[in-house]
């Protein structure tokens, strides 16, 4: 799985949002989500070094601001 395929998969399947905790907390979000394809989820998150969770799909989520960053890095570089 090359870079360049990941940052294509990633234009199709994935977003970033922000979403408000409390009344002084905003997180930003980095998801991807697949209905079927748990594999090529975990081969992501290997390469990601993050987890796989399953609720009734299989989604990759990011909350921690530096892998939001090396994922932005990864689109200025690989796009």
């Amino acid at each position: 799985m090359s870079k360049q395929w990941l940052i294509g998969f990633t234009e199709a399947k994935g977003s970033f949002y922000l979403v408000k905790k409390d009344s002084k907390q905003i997180i930003q979000i980095f998801e991807i989500i697949q209905k079927h394809d748990k594999i090529v989820l975990e081969a992501i998150a290997k390469i990601l070094s993050m987890k796989v969770y399953n609720k009734k799909t299989y989604l990759i989520r990011f909350l921690k601001i530096f892998t939001i960053k090396y994922i932005i890095v990864l689109f200025l570089i690989y796009s």
